[in-house]
């Protein structure tokens, strides 16, 4: 499967060019794992390509805040208690 060029209009909107690059590019090592047949290596380096993003936008932006994450309102009171 093919990876898009460039992120989702809607990923564009909250992420930077830099968490980008870096979703990608685990995302394309994971699709070749994945197409080598080793669903282990590509399961790996999806987590680490998200950790590695989110790495990147705390060291840059700080939390994002919770009004600008789509999370359910039940989910946020969870989290608050």
């Amino acid at each position: 499967m093919p990876l898009p060029a460039a992120a989702p209009p809607a990923l564009a909107a909250i992420v930077d060019d830099g968490a980008q690059r870096l979703l990608v590019r685990f995302a394309s090592l994971s699709a070749r794992a994945q197409r080598q047949g080793d669903p282990e290596i590509a399961r790996r380096l999806d987590r680490s390509g998200l950790t590695a993003a989110a790495t990147w936008l705390r060291a840059q932006h700080g939390p994002v805040p919770p009004p600008l994450l789509p999370v359910r309102p039940d989910l946020l009171e969870a989290l608050e208690d």
